[in-house]
């Protein structure tokens, strides 16, 4: 069932339609052994045709002198269950005032009655997250009923999500015409946490001072984006001469890793993909595990503090806080196993951090295959990587699909509904082992196996077994490329 159908059936419990209760989760639930890590970005970052701001990572809502930290700063994103306010947020500022806990016209994913899985808009003023509504009407007002959440309709409806009792859209902000579906803007028009515009012209373009309406899913980066050699040149190095990203992950999320050093190793391709923990000598500068963090991965960091703050924000905070780090503009952070887990809770503390450091791009991430499908068990594999997707699609975030990548075999065929697991097993073989057979050819094929001067790809965590597994680091390593060329101003177009 995909999650689109599951909104379209309104606030009912998910799991089992006969309503004998949900389904049970898989063992190893709450993080396999060795982690991974699933970087979570958001927006932030440069977007097509721009290069990403170099002014260092300030911190928005910090306090301006002793006295109380100001509105915003560390505000709880969201409330509970049903759209009520959190008390959990930042001071309000002296004088009076109520802090702002929410972007004003943000949506998001919630659980609404029943557990059912809907979506809520932020209030106008900021103050709090509207009812969460579970779509059981077809649609918005305009463009033909709407679609997915937070997509965008024909000409400037509510996109997908209907319009509640007072008339206002559930789920996505009205777009005018021009204006992107599910974006908050800023007060000159741009969209709320991008530090400068995507392509199509300054912040306040389009109708009704709407920056243009972004392509749906433009800054995701899945399946279709492993070909590396379809990278221009120019977005390499200009990736390297701007980007300077902190990753942290356990063992899932360093196959990011093992697959860019491939890259960087392969003799034919000399020093065009090399990265280094210091950005010398035309290297990308990527700190491999450098955030100062209690938790290595977001599946250790599924916890809040008093102040309603996962372990990986605070340890985000410090590295962004210490001036040392002031050219960090790129933050990923990875998933171990996300069974289990809370991916609302994982979205709006990406959201607090993209609002307070508005010129770092912040990278969401899904979580790997475990086996268990389509199934949309709350909290669940699928269940949170849909969730995590339909936001950033609606809000127009940064997101590496870890899960997408191994879904799809390079010619595009789908395995994950067939069983599929984080070494490319499924129910009928392993998709990898097949693929690297049918293209003995293959710069994909070289990069796995070797070549001369070339041992090949060894040592892909929890894929390396088969040989032909290593595949999946390689992809993912050629994905990280895309990401890093599109952060740096490519718009993702061939030449």
């Amino acid at each position: 069932m995909t999650l689109a159908l599951a909104l379209a059936l309104g606030c009912s419990k998910q799991g089992d339609e006969d309503d004998t209760g949900p389904a049970g989760r898989s063992a190893g639930e709450g993080g396999a052994e060795g982690g991974d890590s699933g970087a979570d970005a958001v927006g932030g970052a440069a977007g097509e045709g721009g290069v990403i701001g170099l002014a260092g990572a300030a911190r928005q809502g910090d306090p301006a002198s002793a006295g109380g930290e100001s509105a915003g700063a560390g505000a709880a994103v969201g409330g509970d269950a049903m759209g009520g306010d959190s008390g959990v947020g930042g001071a309000s500022p002296t004088g009076g005032g109520t802090g702002t806990l929410c972007v004003p016209n943000e949506t998001r994913l919630c659980n609404g009655p029943g557990a059912g899985l809907g979506a809520q808009a932020c209030r106008a003023d900021g103050s709090g997250w509207e009812l969460c509504d579970c779509g059981g009407a077809a649609g918005g007002t305009g463009g033909g009923g709407g679609g997915t959440l937070g997509g965008t309709t024909g000409s400037g409806g509510a996109a997908g999500a209907p319009e509640t009792s007072s008339g206002g859209a559930a789920g996505a902000a009205e777009a005018s015409t021009g204006g992107a579906a599910g974006a908050p803007e800023t007060s000159s028009g741009g969209a709320a946490g991008d530090p400068v515009t995507s392509a199509g012209g300054a912040a306040g373009d389009g109708a009704g001072g709407q920056p243009p309406d972004p392509e749906p899913g433009a800054r995701v980066i899945g399946h279709d984006d492993t070909d590396f050699a379809a990278i221009p040149a120019g977005a390499i190095t200009a990736a390297k001469q701007t980007l300077h990203v902190a990753y942290q992950h356990t063992s899932h999320g360093s196959q990011l890793i093992t697959g860019m050093s491939s890259l960087a190793s392969f003799p034919a391709y000399g020093a065009r993909y090399a990265w280094s923990g210091s950005g010398d000598d035309d290297t990308l500068d990527l700190d491999d595990g450098g955030i100062p963090a209690d938790v290595a991965d977001l599946s250790q960091g599924d916890t809040e503090d008093v102040n309603g703050d996962t372990p990986w924000v605070v340890g985000t905070r410090a590295l962004l806080d210490d001036p040392t780090n002031a050219h960090v503009n790129v933050v990923m952070w990875a998933w171990a196993s996300i069974n289990g887990h809370d991916a609302q809770r994982y979205v709006d503390n990406m959201e607090k951090l993209i609002r307070e450091y508005p010129s770092v791009a912040f990278v969401f991430m899904t979580g790997h295959a475990e086996g268990l499908g389509e199934d949309l068990t709350e909290n669940g594999v699928h269940y949170n990587n849909e969730l995590i997707r339909e936001h950033c699609r609606a809000n127009d975030r940064w997101l590496f699909d870890f899960a997408d990548i191994e879904a799809y075999d390079p010619d595009g065929t789908y395995f994950w509904d067939a069983g599929l697991y984080d070494n490319l097993n499924h129910d009928a073989g392993n998709w990898a082992v097949d693929w690297i057979a049918a293209n003995p050819e293959h710069d994909f094929t070289s990069l796995t196996l070797g070549v001369e001067g070339f041992a090949g790809t060894s040592g892909c965590a929890h894929s390396d077994s088969p040989v032909e597994a290593n595949l999946n680091c390689v992809l993912k390593g050629a994905a990280a490329w895309h990401l890093f060329a599109r952060l740096a101003g490519w718009d993702g177009a061939t030449e």
